[in-house]
């Protein structure tokens, strides 16, 4: 089962999101080590990390959120040769979430 199917990921959606990661992971001090992604049905995306990330990522009690106006370009540069920071995410159903990713490195 495709990410698409699974989670109705477009393919507007997984460029954002690999770019938002591509561009944080370039931009952060510390390379964040993520659990889990989450996607509203409005574009926010919630990273599940310990790791504080910089502006214009805004924190929660638990993770921290990038709103859905904000572009990849806003948080730094984007070089779409540089491998991918989490290759491995797999699709998972949160309720509170459109969508949602697992770092499969994650669980163990």
């Amino acid at each position: 089962m495709t990410a698409t199917q699974a989670a109705g990921l477009t393919t507007h959606r997984l460029t954002r999101i690999d770019h938002v990661l591509r561009a944080t992971a370039a931009t952060t001090p510390i390379f964040p080590e993520v659990s889990a992604i989450g996607l509203d049905t409005d574009g926010t995306i919630t990273l599940h990390t310990t790791t504080e990330l910089l502006k214009p990522w805004q924190p929660t009690a638990d993770a921290w959120f990038l709103p859905a106006d904000v572009t990849p370009e806003q948080i730094g540069p984007f070089n779409p040769d540089t491998p991918a920071p989490y290759p491995l995410l797999t699709t998972m159903k949160r309720p509170r979430f459109s969508a949602a990713l697992m770092r499969v490195a994650a669980l163990g």
